[in-house]
């Protein structure tokens, strides 16, 4: 049993798996294991990351029909073997230290939340996350709403989540919801939290593109 799993959902992204898969092997806290959801991809996704699972048997290779990165997700969660899970997108990638920090963090805590750099066209935008601090939503939840836009940093990546909670109150990804639904996930888990730590540590590194979904707007 490890400390951490590690969750990536993977669609077709042969171009950049292996720009996040080597800055998985490459972190410097080294109790983890890395399960990969090949979620239908119909490209060289699969074999890349099967060779990876090849080499180092910390990484765990599933291949199930197209179903969204949501079902994939729940996948993950269903298989992880670990006190603790966090998420990767497969076309991102993260600092050598992104799960030491986390791991560093995580105490008694309910969940940890860290930053991210956005890079955008080779150009990093900074919109990290720049507060640090320890919070007790039974105290003062409306201090942490204050302090922290859970809207930008409602993904599921730069969180350390506990799995004795997600199992404990049957926690997943809603497949229903096609739009922030890893929010809505992040706010039913912190129904079920207390203590949370937030660290103005930026190790993800989110690669935005024009036509992501994050940089859309939508006419409702």
């Amino acid at each position: 049993m490890h400390q951490i799993t590690i969750i990536i959902p993977a669609y077709n992204c042969e171009k950049q798996i292996s720009r996040c898969l080597d800055s998985v092997i490459g972190q410097t806290y080294s109790d983890f294991e890395c399960i990969i959801i090949d979620d239908g991809s119909v490209d060289a996704t699969g074999s890349i990351c099967k060779e990876y699972a090849s080499i180092d048997n910390r990484f765990i290779y599933i291949k199930q029909n197209n179903a969204g990165a949501s079902a994939a997700r729940n996948v993950g969660l269903d298989l992880c073997r670990s006190n603790f899970v966090c998420f990767i997108d497969a076309d991102d990638y993260v600092s050598p230290s992104y799960l030491m920090d986390l791991m560093n963090d995580a105490g008694s805590n309910d969940l940890v939340i860290h930053g991210m750099t956005r890079v955008c066209s080779d150009r990093i935008i900074d919109r990290g996350m720049h507060i640090t601090g320890e919070f007790c939503l039974d105290k003062n939840p409306s201090l942490f709403f204050e302090s922290v836009n859970i809207e930008r940093f409602g993904g599921p990546y730069c969180k350390l989540y506990s799995i004795d909670i997600i199992k404990k109150y049957g926690l997943y990804f809603n497949t229903n919801i096609k739009l922030a639904e890893d929010l809505d996930f992040l706010l039913r888990y912190l129904l079920h939290s207390n203590k949370i730590k937030v660290s103005a540590k930026n190790n993800y590194f989110y690669i935005e593109t024009q036509n992501s979904i994050s940089s859309c707007i939508y006419d409702f």
